[in-house]
Formats: structure tokens, C-alpha cells, sequence
């Protein structure tokens, strides 16, 4: 699931070092650090307005076709919007928003593999049900940007369409947090009608959007920018725990606390990574985005 906001910001001479770190963090091909598949922002620097939204099966190649490090079709990627705002600004902010490396889609050739092992089952499901690790990126998408519509009464400038239907309907990441709210709502001891309201009523995270071009940072951002866990096994490793506890906050509605306790009841490992992490000091790291003053404030 996407839990977890990794933020950075680079000059047009920097494209291949955050390219290099999408394929250490987000590789397609190995299962270190998170999936491949994820939503992406570019926002501008240092006013962190949302430029464009996307989503990728591999973030890294896709990366790079908008950066041009290597050949797209410039109708099919943002290079000529990239090269122009490069020509009058310093640093472009570039954010993902990554899931776990166990939610890592299959290739073509996996899914080739896939249907031919089930081939001869009369029973078996199509095969794209299997392989729908990318269904929550699109929910996501979709959801924000139908958030910053709301929000400016516009897409995102570089933005041409709107994301899928299903997104755009989403008030979550977490497909069924309306049942749990009114689940808990009813619990706490509100009648059915009054909790269907409130729900209504509540509408749209704006704060997502906020969280993902770091104008606000909240538990979903990691403490460390992209290159920085990329460079630093350490930081990775304490955020590929974190991105569990965030996991807790945006699909079971806990808050931090909550799911931390969550997490070391449940993960034998956790305890002893929350403990290093609170020795190393990266509990209370304050993550500085280059050409961003004053991050945290």
C-alpha cells in the first residue's frame, strides 16, 4: 500500500542522481527498499507549487524519459516543460509516494509465466487479477488529483488529463476507510444516520497534497530526502519500518503512537529498529530539502 512520501529537490545537472537513486530505492528488479511502482510529483522550488502528477510501473525509467536522460516522444513526457522551467528556475522538487517492494507488479514476461502455469485451469481468474499491484497507484492518482481540482479549480499545469474514475471518487488511499470510520464512529457512540453524515461532511485529505510537494510535512513523509536513504542503508532500513507504521495511520485510521505500538506488538524486529533509530537519532531527524529553507517550520 502507499504509505510513504520520499521528497528531494535537484538541479537540472543532478537529473541522473536522483535517477540512480530511484533504482537503488525503487528497482523492478530486486526487493530492496520499496516497489517500483508509485505516484510521482514534480513542484516547484522554493514555492512548492504542483506542477505535475503522475504514476509509473517503473519509476525510475520514467524518470529519466521526463528528464531526457534517456529517448521519449516528447508528446508522451514532460522533457519539454522540465527543459523550459530549467531556464528560469534553480531546482525542480520531485517527490514519490512509494509502497512496499512485496507490492512489486509483474513484467510481461511474469505475467506470460502466470498464464501459462494456470492455462489448463478450467476455474482460474483472468490473469490481470493476479497481477493488479498497480490498481493502488491508480487509486491514487486519481484521488489526488482530484484534490488539487478542488483546490485551484485546475489540474496541475503540466497535467493534460484527469487521473481514473475510481480515484477521482476515493477520499482515501485505503479503498474501504469509510466502512472502518463509520465502524469506529458508531462504536464511540454516534447513531448510524449521524455518523454517515460526519463522514460526508469530512471530505477530501487536502493535506495529501501538501505532504507530497512538502509545503506541509506530516508522519507519511520520511525523515531523510530520496538521495540521502538511497546513499544510506541505515536510513532506508529505518524507513522501510517507518513506511509500516505509516501504513497503520492511512489505512486504520491510528495515530503514529498508535501504530507504533501496533508494530511492536505484531513485528519481533520493530522494537529493536524503533530503539536504534531513537539511539542514531533519526526519531527526531529533520529532513532539509535542498533549496528548501527552513523545512520543518
Amino acid at each position: 500500500m502507499l504509505a510513504s512520501i520520499l521528497l528531494d529537490s535537484f538541479r537540472q545537472s543532478e537529473a541522473s542522481e536522483i535517477a540512480e537513486s530511484l533504482d537503488e530505492l525503487c528497482s523492478s528488479e530486486d526487493n530492496y527498499g520499496f516497489s517500483s511502482a508509485c505516484i510521482y510529483a514534480f513542484w516547484s522550488v522554493p514555492d512548492h507549487k504542483v506542477l505535475y502528477i503522475g504514476l509509473a510501473k517503473d519509476i525510475a525509467r520514467r524518470f529519466r524519459q521526463h528528464t531526457g536522460l534517456v529517448k521519449c516522444d516528447v508528446s508522451c513526457c514532460k522533457l519539454e516543460q522540465i527543459t523550459s522551467y530549467f531556464t528560469d528556475n534553480e531546482r525542480l522538487g520531485f517527490s514519490v509516494m512509494v509502497q512496499s517492494s512485496l507490492d512489486q507488479p509483474t513484467t510481461k514476461e511474469d505475467e506470460k509465466a502466470i498464464a501459462a502455469a494456470i492455462e489448463d485451469d478450467a476455474f482460474s481468474v483472468d490473469v490481470s487479477d493476479i497481477c493488479g499491484a498497480e490498481k493502488s497507484v491508480q487509486l491514487a492518482e486519481g484521488m489526488l488529483l482530484e484534490i488539487h481540482e478542488q483546490l485551484g479549480d485546475c489540474l496541475p499545469k503540466w497535467n493534460k488529463i484527469r487521473g481514473s474514475r475510481f480515484g477521482q471518487q476515493a477520499r482515501s488511499l485505503f479503498e474501504n476507510s469509510s466502512q472502518l470510520k463509520l465502524v469506529q464512529k458508531v462504536e464511540a457512540g454516534k447513531s448510524f444516520e449521524e455518523a454517515e453524515k460526519e463522514i460526508a461532511d469530512e471530505g477530501m485529505p487536502f493535506e495529501l497534497l501538501l505532504n507530497l510537494d512538502g509545503s506541509e510535512l506530516s508522519e507519511l513523509n520520511a525523515r531523510s530526502t530520496l538521495r540521502e536513504i538511497a546513499e544510506n542503508p541505515t536510513f532506508c532500513g529505518h524507513e522501510i519500518l517507518l513506511h509500516g507504521v505509516r501504513i497503520g495511520v492511512a489505512s486504520q485510521l491510528l495515530s503514529f503512537e498508535q501504530s507504533v505500538a501496533l508494530q511492536e506488538r505484531n513485528n519481533p524486529f520493530a522494537k529493536d529498529g524503533f530503539e536504534e533509530m531513537r539511539a542514531d537519532g533519526y526519531w527526531d531527524k529533520p529532513l532539509v530539502i535542498p533549496g528548501i529553507p527552513n523545512t520543518n517550520s
